[in-house]
C-alpha cells in the first residue's frame, strides 16, 4: 500500500510504502507524515475505504479506529504555552470565552507534559462563570434530519408524489 499525504497550502508531499493494507499501517503512515510535515488541523479523505466505512448523503460513518487515533494527536507544550500566554494577558483585564467538549480535569490529556495546564485552568476558573450545556448536539440533529429528508425524497417517484412501487 502506498500512503500519500499532500498538504493543501504548500503542496508538500509525504509518501511511504507499506507491505500490507492494514489499518495499523494506515495510522502509522499518519504518524510518520505528521512527524515529517507537522500535524495538520484538518484531514480530508476522499471516500478512502480505510477511513470512511459508509456514506449516506452528508452522513459519514468513519472507521472507529480513526477518531480514536485523532485523540492520540494531542497538542504540544508549545500550544499550551501559547494558550497560557493569551489567557495570562487577558486575565482580569478582558473577558474570555472558552468552549470545550472536555472537562477541565481532562486538559492534562489534551496538553500532556505541559507544566502550565494547572495554572491555565486556575486562571480560567478564577472569577469565571461556567455554563454547562448538556444534551444532544444540534449539528447531529440537523444532520440526521437531512439524511431522513433525502431518504424520503429518494423513495418518492418524481412528479407523482407516490412512493416507488405504490399506486
Amino acid at each position: 500500500m502506498a500512503f500519500v499525504m499532500v498538504l493543501s497550502y504548500s503542496r508538500a508531499i509525504f509518501l511511504r510504502f507499506f507491505l500490507d493494507a492494514r489499518m495499523d499501517s494506515f495510522l502509522r503512515g499518519h504518524v510518520e507524515a505528521f512527524a515529517a510535515l507537522g500535524v495538520a488541523r484538518v484531514l480530508l479523505y476522499d471516500n478512502l475505504k480505510s477511513a470512511v466505512l459508509e456514506r449516506v448523503g452528508d452522513a459519514i460513518r468513519f472507521n472507529p479506529e480513526l477518531p480514536a487515533f485523532a485523540v492520540y494527536l494531542s497538542y504540544s507544550n508549545r500550544h499550551a504555552d501559547l494558550l497560557f500566554e493569551l489567557v495570562s494577558r487577558r486575565y482580569q483585564h478582558k473577558s474570555t470565552v472558552i468552549t470545550t467538549n472536555r472537562a477541565f480535569a481532562e486538559w492534562g490529556e489534551v496538553f500532556p507534559n505541559a507544566a502550565c495546564v494547572v495554572s491555565l485552568v486556575d486562571r480560567l476558573m478564577h472569577l469565571a462563570e461556567v455554563v454547562r450545556i448538556e444534551g444532544n448536539s444540534y449539528r447531529a440533529k440537523e444532520a440526521e434530519e437531512r439524511v431522513a429528508a433525502r431518504v424520503k425524497q429518494r423513495n418518492v417517484k418524481p412528479g407523482t408524489g407516490s412512493r416507488k412501487g405504490k399506486p
